[in-house]
């Protein structure tokens, strides 16, 4: 199909970048399917090589489409994406969400022209809906499994200041220039969303660990801020606090957050609970009842009684300030953050 001739509601598609094979793509009005075949050697660092079928946008929009990849073999990174595109040049800033051949899926963002290309990776493996949204200067995105409704984030929120107008569309990338690779996309959807008159007000919070050699990882979205978090002493696990109550979530697996085992607890109104390493002992902060404006943190069996042995009293200065506590992997010592002077050492 000829650059300038329409694909579905889409205006145009073309090769984006140095791409060996040509690319192409098909509509089927019955099945309301895009099969779309796609070279390129990557999506990443400063330039894009990829089949783009796309059509001009402005304002703000949720865009989301079922995605799977046809054929089998490939290279695992192949990628079938969702992008919104300042331009059409390859280092052009942009946002997507990329399902990969392997099933990794990640959100991919290049915040200005001629930068180098960030990523985050999401919990889950192999979804079949991708979603994102542009909202102001930022974009989120979202996936799900089974053609459901029912969607996860797949993150927070990334800054891309895209101005009016900008191109979205649907993409693939081989990964390697020496082959094609194809892939259907369903239930294609473009929704323009009311412009923001006001500021956001906060959203959610994700917890992301960042390799020192390899890609950011979103572990798991809470509704309220995570704050403070505690690796364990394998290097597996996070321990957070979110929304008035403790979590463990292995980093691992992918598997949710659970929440952490505290015992029988201190008439309180703001708790912290933190276990040992080795799981004889938690770590609570709790403002006693006779004076809110005091923490104690003490230590404890998991099943005594509280407080247990009082290690430190603080001043609860602001509201929303827990201090950071951090076992050592012998579960004999703990280092912990303070406002009070005599424990800023």
């Amino acid at each position: 199909m000829a650059r300038g001739e329409s694909v579905g509601q889409f205006s145009e598609q073309r090769d984006i970048g140095a791409v060996s094979h040509p690319g192409s793509a098909q509509f089927d009005s019955a099945s309301g399917a895009y099969t779309v075949t796609g070279g390129g050697a990557n999506m990443w660092f400063t330039n894009d090589a990829f089949h783009f079928v796309y059509k001009k946008m402005s304002g703000e929009v949720r865009f989301s489409a079922d995605a799977r990849f046809l054929g089998e073999g490939g290279n695992a990174h192949k990628k079938a994406c969702l992008i919104l595109r300042q331009s059409l040049d390859p280092d052009s800033a942009y946002v997507d969400i990329a399902l990969h051949g392997n099933g990794l899926t990640a959100v991919q963002s290049r915040e200005k022209t001629g930068g180098n290309t960030s990523e985050v990776v999401v919990t889950e493996s192999g979804p079949s809906k991708l979603q994102i949204e542009k909202r102001g200067r930022f974009a989120v995105a979202s996936f799900g499994k089974g053609g459901g409704t029912n969607l996860a984030p797949a993150g927070g929120e990334l800054p891309i200041d895209l101005q009016d107008p900008y191109y979205i569309g649907i993409g693939v990338c081989a990964h390697e220039d020496s082959v094609a690779e194809k892939a259907e996309f369903t239930n294609v959807k473009i929704e323009s969303l009311a412009a923001w008159s006001i500021p956001p007000k906060p959203g959610l919070c994700s917890l992301e660990v960042v390799p020192l050699a390899g890609d950011r990882r979103a572990v798991c979205v809470e509704a309220h801020d995570i704050r403070p978090v505690a690796w364990s002493a394998d290097g597996k696990t996070l321990v957070f606090q979110s929304g008035g109550a403790t979590y463990s979530v292995d980093i691992t697996n992918g598997a949710p957050p659970v929440a952490v085992k505290s015992g029988p607890l201190p008439e309180v109104q703001r708790i912290a609970t933190w276990p040992s390493p080795d799981g004889k002992w938690i770590a609570q902060y709790f403002t006693p009842s006779i004076d809110e404006n005091e923490m104690v943190l003490a230590v404890r069996a998991p099943d005594a009684e509280p407080p247990g042995r009082i290690l430190a009293k603080f001043f609860w200065g602001r509201i929303d300030w827990v201090p950071m506590t951090v076992w050592s992997p012998d579960s004999k010592r703990i280092a912990f953050t303070s406002n009070r002077p005599e424990f800023r050492q």
